[in-house]
């Protein structure tokens, strides 16, 4: 059976992530640690395959830190680092800490989780009969409608640029208005 640890400070976003990915994946445990002491704890016990790691602590601790200790304590886990804003430099620290994977949490999509833990863990997306007996409870199981994992969706500017290229060209109108 697959394990998953998770340590997230934002109960919404730790319990979205729960139930994501147990509606997906039924037969994995989840397990939630709500601090870094419960993490390294669960690391030696529970020996979890896949561990989502929020960076940002509550304790005012780095979570960087953290990856260096889990890293040495176990190299076989793959680690996904949560984060708050996608800033490239914590992106290439994290990785080079031990990290697998960069979750922007203002970026991802519960699409792009699915598939990342799929792939992870070489699973089904969906898997045997549902509980109310019709395979996959009537969801649609196409996996290749899942975006690719961590697809870097860029935030699109282009129309601000077209928009002050086209006011460069003609001046704005109401700017020119004759007033009766």
């Amino acid at each position: 059976m697959s394990k998953i640890l998770v340590l997230e400070k934002n109960s919404f976003f730790c319990e979205f992530l729960q139930n994501l990915l147990q509606s997906r994946f039924p037969e994995i445990d989840i397990k939630i640690a709500l601090n870094q002491e419960e993490c390294l704890t669960a690391m030696l016990n529970f020996k979890p395959h896949i561990l989502f790691l929020n960076v940002n602590q509550r304790e005012g601790k780095d979570g960087l830190e953290l990856l260096g200790k889990i890293r040495e304590m176990d190299a076989t886990t793959t680690i996904i680092i949560l984060a708050e804003y996608d800033l490239s430099e914590y992106r290439k620290v994290a990785i080079l800490e031990g990290a697998n994977h960069f979750i922007s949490k203002e970026l991802c999509t519960g699409k792009e989780i699915l598939a990342l833990t799929k792939n992870i863990l070489g699973m089904p997306l969906f898997s045997g009969k549902e509980a109310n007996g019709s395979e996959h409870g009537g969801r649609a199981t196409n996996e290749e409608s899942l975006d690719p994992p961590l697809e870097r969706r860029k935030k699109n500017n282009g129309g601000q640029a077209i928009k002050l290229k086209y006011l460069k060209k003609h001046s704005d109108r109401r700017n020119n208005e004759v007033t009766p």
